[in-house]
């Protein structure tokens, strides 16, 4: 079974800053604030970031000061979805990636802000809350990072392809793609 990656939309207010709208399950937290901002990223008119509660828990949140949004597991990209036919998407970067860069399901690329070990974008979506884009990290060298799984999870190389991964242009790719998170 595979993982999807966590979502939630938000709403904008008539005051402007985001809402949250739908069904997401939280993780219970002791502390409702935020004790570190990883990385954060300007999109119309508000901040988003990648955040962190005091038990160590990270965060895709529309607030740099309470926790709201959803929770960051792994690598696997977390996602907010906005009004405005944007997704802010973000994460933890793999053990060895420094940049990170979103690939829209038309091609488009975005480069995200990277620090402290996250990273964060806003790509527009052509149907949203169909399609969560791909993600390629590279090393500092530029190559393709690809992120650490557990042992129990299949891989193996589709050497036999004409298609292309979406995030990264290589050929050879891997049949463990889970949605979002392209390896």
């Amino acid at each position: 079974m595979r993982d999807r990656p966590a979502r939630m939309e938000v709403e904008r207010g008539s005051e402007g800053a985001p809402r949250l709208s739908g069904h997401v399950k939280l993780r219970a937290m002791s502390n409702s604030k935020v004790e570190a901002i990883l990385v954060s990223l300007d999109h119309q008119g508000h901040t988003f970031g990648i955040v962190q509660n005091r038990s160590g828990d990270w965060f895709l949140s529309d607030s740099l000061r309470e926790l709201s949004g959803t929770g960051v597991e792994g690598v696997r990209p977390a996602t907010l979805l906005l009004t405005d036919s944007h997704s802010i998407v973000g994460g933890r970067l793999p053990c060895g990636a420094v940049t990170a860069e979103l690939v829209g399901e038309d091609g488009r690329r975005v480069t995200c802000v990277v620090r402290d070990g996250a990273w964060i974008g806003a790509i527009a979506d052509l149907e949203p809350g169909k399609h969560n884009p791909a993600v390629v990290w590279r090393s500092a060298h530029g190559v393709p990072v690809a992120p650490h799984l557990p042992a129990a999870w299949p891989r193996s190389q589709i050497v036999d392809t004409d298609v292309r991964c979406p995030a990264c242009s290589a050929l050879r790719v891997h049949d463990s793609i889970i949605e979002g998170l392209t390896v």
